[in-house]
């Protein structure tokens, strides 16, 4: 009997503690991944990922008309929540001018009821890197108000060339 009390508490503390993934595996399987605007400019690999799991790939030769994907969260899982997004990434020959504000892109923009768009700060992340690199996590956490009205979640290239792949893309409750 003591047992199931001391299991039942630690189910209890993890609870309380977050960790609740509410976006799982974003674009695992053909069906999630072709719920991303953009989808046809990318690419879906069955086993292209870290450890053989599925991914996507996207390919820039003109950084002005670089791919961009986009996928609309919903809003009620996210209300009020601290929210941890993260991802694989690995990039090929990804070339372009050094500026932190353009690159890779994995990054998260919100609205608010109130009209405000909001591009949080730390919620773009690997845009400043460059050249060819082997699978990466990348992760931003994001802090949604209450009255957030809609959620937007970008993955690709902005103002450079390359292929990028993305892989285990994922969102979690971290408070």
């Amino acid at each position: 009997m003591k047992q199931y009390a001391l299991i039942a508490a630690l189910m209890v503390t993890v609870s309380a503690m977050g960790g609740e993934m509410i976006f799982d595996g974003l674009a695992s399987t053909k069906a999630k991944f072709y719920k991303w605007g953009e989808h046809h400019r990318a690419q879906f690999l069955d086993e292209g990922g870290p450890e053989k799991q599925p991914a996507f790939s996207l390919a820039s030769d003109n950084p002005s008309t670089a791919p961009m994907m986009a996928l609309n969260l919903p809003v009620d899982e996210l209300k009020g929540k601290k929210v941890k997004f993260s991802a694989w990434v690995k990039a090929e020959n990804v070339r372009g001018p050094q500026n932190p504000v353009i690159g890779v892109k994995f990054m998260i923009n919100y609205v608010t009821t109130d009209k405000k768009q909001e591009w949080p700060e730390g919620a773009s992340v690997g845009a400043h890197r460059r050249g060819t690199y082997d699978w990466t996590e990348l992760s931003t956490v994001v802090n949604f108000p209450e009255n957030v009205e809609k959620v937007t979640f970008y993955l690709g290239f902005q103002g450079v060339t390359g292929v990028v792949y993305f892989s285990d893309i994922n969102g979690e409750v971290v408070e």
